[in-house]
């Protein structure tokens, strides 16, 4: 189904989202450094905290993201035995596609802010 599938859509747009944050704060720490420790400090030398900051502080909304998909999904699948059980998966998407846009634009516009004052704050406490 169309619809299900801009959920799919959406999901795959978030989490790719947040990939490339990822990996582009890893790539941006690596300046300054000679090639030759490239590798080892991108595959290597990962913080849990500070490396995966942005995917942790969106990890809700990614999840809330990810179980609409499935019950669509379910829903779709179901459709297939019981047809009459189609409004349901209407009922649900009516909810579930504006939702799905909204956290993915929360995902892609929010965070900075929060994330900038989290890396300050040990740099403040360590100068004390």
């Amino acid at each position: 189904m169309r619809r299900v599938a801009l959920l799919r859509l959406n999901v795959m747009l978030a989490q790719r989202h947040l990939m490339m944050k990822i990996a582009g704060q890893k790539a941006a720490g690596l300046r300054g450094r000679p090639m030759g420790e490239w590798r080892r400090g991108f595959l290597d030398e990962w913080d849990m905290k500070s490396d995966f900051a942005p995917a942790l502080l969106h990890a809700e909304r990614l999840t809330k993201m990810m179980v609409d998909l499935r019950i669509a999904e379910t829903l779709a699948k179901q459709i297939e035995r019981h047809s009459e059980r189609g409004h349901l998966l209407d009922r649900h998407l009516e909810r579930a596609e504006p939702r799905s846009r909204f956290l993915l634009d929360q995902i892609r516009t929010t965070g900075e802010r929060i994330l900038s004052t989290l890396r300050e704050e040990p740099l403040k406490q360590a100068a004390k």
